[in-house]
């Protein structure tokens, strides 16, 4: 069954979410019943939205252990149905498999969220602990997490930049200089020596590509439009063919370059930049690496505040200092 509920949150940056919560062993055809419920439900939503619960099935092969191999029918309606609605799973921690029964391991309980929780900047993290002695399913707590304070940008390479004639200069230029030291460290220092002249170029070339792009587009509509109200002028013929074949195109494809590595997609299309998928696809990309949540070894309650996750791993690390275990 599934039971929607609106949850308000006091004090919170955000006004509320929808969680809804699935649960019941049903057989794989009675299910899709539940499933075109979820889909008439959730073409709804418009606000940040939580499905949790028992699935009663996986979502991969790889989220059963000891078990009989599983078939594409018994898992294609849950799968097209999470698809349907852009669910993905929420960051999680703890067991790896949520069921067990009679020593076989499944992943059944999982907790989804939809695109409007990641364009809206919402932090979460999903905790499944262990089952205890009456229940073969793992208990599931969804945190809400406060967003990450701001910090500086690490430096961060553009694949765009590679198509600049004065690129392979500005590399021959850092690679010539004679750097003493062993190999790793003059391999560091003349990589370290790039980050002020690539930034430059990106600054004079780069910055604001996509606004750059609309003014050369512009630019080509003004000067295509005086060369078809007069013909005659031979300077417009190569003012045309220098914004056509130099500044547009090449934008162009700087800027796809650009939107493909932010998106991490290289089957990004023109027409995806801007879009709900576009922006949802980079920050679920930004949060893929962000640790919401860590166990402690000693202590029952775990730590979830972004202080606290910081504070865990410092004290680990400094545990590990002087000692000649490894990790």
């Amino acid at each position: 069954m599934c039971y929607p509920l609106r949850h308000h949150l006091l004090g919170s940056p955000h006004d509320s979410f929808m969680p809804h919560s699935s649960t019941g062993s049903i057989p794989t055809v009675a299910r899709r019943g539940l499933w075109d419920k979820l889909r008439d439900y959730g073409t709804s939503i418009s606000q940040p939205w939580i499905v949790l619960g028992d699935f009663n099935t996986v979502m991969r092969e790889e989220e059963r252990y000891n078990m009989a191999p599983i078939g594409n029918y018994e898992m294609k309606d849950v799968i097209d149905c999470r698809n349907d609605l852009g669910l993905s799973d929420m960051n999680s921690t703890g067991c790896e498999f949520t069921f067990n029964r009679d020593n076989k391991f499944s992943k059944l309980d999982r907790a989804l969220i939809n695109g409007v929780w990641l364009q809206e900047g919402w932090y979460g993290n999903a905790h499944f602990r262990r089952p205890g002695p009456f229940s073969d399913h793992t208990p599931c707590i969804v945190s809400i997490l406060d967003p990450p304070r701001p910090k500086n940008k690490p430096f961060k390479f553009l694949n765009m930049w590679t198509a600049h004639a004065e690129f392979g200069n500005i590399i021959a230029d850092a690679w010539s200089r004679d750097i003493p030291g062993t190999a790793q460290f003059t391999l560091c220092r003349h990589l370290y020596s790039l980050k002020r002249p690539l930034r430059y170029l990106n600054a004079m070339n780069f910055s604001h590509i996509s606004m750059r792009v609309k003014r050369a587009k512009e630019e080509l509509d003004i000067a295509q439009q005086k060369l078809l109200d007069n013909p005659h002028l031979v300077h417009l013929h190569a003012k045309v063919t220098e914004l056509d074949t130099l500044r547009s195109n090449d934008l162009i494809e700087a800027e796809m370059s650009y939107l493909r590595q932010l998106a991490k997609c290289e089957h990004l299309k023109l027409s995806d930049r801007c879009t709900k998928f576009f922006h949802a696809m980079v920050k679920s990309n930004s949060k893929r690496n962000f640790i919401a949540a860590t166990e402690k070894r000693t202590a029952h309650d775990d730590p979830t505040s972004i202080d606290q996750v910081a504070e865990e791993f410092i004290s680990h690390y400094k545990g590990l200092l002087g000692t000649g275990g490894g990790l």
